[in-house]
């Protein structure tokens, strides 16, 4: 990984062994409907996680 001019770039090498079902995604929205359309979406092939509150993220 390196940080170049305020972002942040990943090796293909970091992620070669892994597949969608290895990983996961936080959903911060204080709207439930767009936890229940982004999760029922994403939640069929990856793990998903939804909080209201952005604190809580922290």
């Amino acid at each position: 990984m390196t940080q170049q001019k305020g972002y942040t770039t990943f090796e293909a090498s970091n992620f070669e062994s892994k597949t969608l079902s290895d990983c996961s995604v936080l959903i911060v929205d204080d709207e439930q409907s767009t936890q229940l359309v982004l999760g029922s979406i994403l939640g069929e092939i990856i793990q998903v996680h939804c909080l209201s509150d952005s604190m809580q993220a922290v």
